[in-house]
């Protein structure tokens, strides 16, 4: 999933987009949501929270309405799928199939 958010948003460092370390706004922040995010295909909204991973791979929660699927104007028939880059971390890949 990407992140839906307008450039606009995207830029007001009063309000971020936030990992929760649980399904509710009452929940601590669990970091800074990035511009793609690992969610399993199917995972139904809890409380309006999607659950995701965070990239050190620490479980989190992000608001439902935060992201939306992955589309790339300039490449359209990529895909985005998480992957386990070399040096440990979480990033994704970009497949064509």
């Amino acid at each position: 999933m990407t992140i839906n958010q307008t450039d606009e948003e995207a830029m007001d460092f009063n309000h971020p987009a936030l990992f929760k370390s649980a399904p509710s706004d009452t929940a601590s922040d669990a970091g800074l949501a990035g511009a793609q995010m690992a969610i399993k295909t199917g995972a139904s909204p809890v409380n309006g929270y999607l659950p995701t991973l965070r990239i050190d791979f620490k479980p989190a929660w992000v608001k439902a309405t935060l992201v939306k699927p992955y589309a790339a104007a300039a490449d359209p028939k990529a895909r985005c799928v998480p992957a386990v880059m070399s040096d440990g971390t979480q990033g994704f890949m970009y497949p064509h199939n």
